[in-house]
């Protein structure tokens, strides 16, 4: 399903998610606790199960928590409630540990700054408030989940986090994509697959090209660039093809 990395934006930040209780979230119904190991466990964490086993809605729920899905007032929806049940209000609860970092004020005209952390418990919910859903987050962590660089992966969406576009070699446009391209970038039988690419690409281009009027469009472009364009004296086949 999906995977989360920890980068230090400084020495010692970093975050872990103790655990997560989740009920009335979607198909979660009771509430399921979910407990992720300690620091010492050096391994990756998969979440694995079946189709709609609930493994996306969990993750949701492990967004919402961490503060990558930031919770509104109207965040949640009749869709979002166990059995599209007004009367199931959903509840999270993430236990989080984070290192602390540096946070500036000011008081009184002067500059000051205390060591604070993401360290806590935080509840997720949602309640009826003249008659309309609202939703909520306690302790909010407003302005603090900047400090901890958070990056996961979802492989549901495999394809568009490793895709590249056709138009150049290698241009990759995702987080999983960039290590992808990190890799080729050093690896020396993949720099001779280039040339042979960027040569296939530009054999293709010059076949679809070939006997058209846009081949003798670009063409006579090319031929009167240097004195046509440059003159500002655009003529003859040019402006008959609407380029001026």
């Amino acid at each position: 399903m999906g995977y989360f990395k920890e980068r230090k934006q400084t020495e010692m930040s970093e975050i872990r998610i103790n655990s997560i209780k989740v009920k009335n979230y979607r198909s979660f119904g009771e509430e399921q606790e979910f407990t992720f190991p300690n620091k010492d466990y050096k391994k990756p964490i998969a979440i694995v199960g079946y189709n709609n086993a609930g493994k996306t809605n969990l993750m949701n729920c492990i967004l919402y928590g961490i503060g990558n899905k930031f919770v509104q007032a109207n965040t949640f929806e009749l869709h979002d409630l166990h059995n599209l049940d007004y009367n199931n209000h959903l509840n999270i609860k993430i236990h989080l540990e984070g290192s602390e970092f540096e946070h500036q004020y000011i008081k009184d005209g002067i500059k000051k700054s205390m060591n604070k952390s993401i360290t806590g418990l935080y509840e997720i919910f949602t309640e009826i408030d003249d008659s309309e859903l609202k939703s909520g987050m306690q302790p909010s962590m407003f302005g603090m989940n900047k400090h901890y660089n958070i990056f996961y992966i979802n492989f549901h969406n495999i394809k568009d986090e490793i895709k590249t576009h056709r138009t150049s070699w290698g241009n990759l446009t995702s987080f999983l994509a960039k290590h992808i391209k990190s890799i080729v970038d050093t690896d020396t039988s993949m720099a001779a697959k280039q040339e042979n690419y960027e040569k296939e690409v530009e054999l293709a281009t010059d076949k679809v090209l070939e006997n058209s009027q846009l081949n003798a469009f670009i063409g006579k472009i090319k031929e009167n660039y240097s004195t046509n364009l440059r003159n500002n004296s655009c003529e003859g086949f040019c402006c008959n093809a609407t380029f001026c």
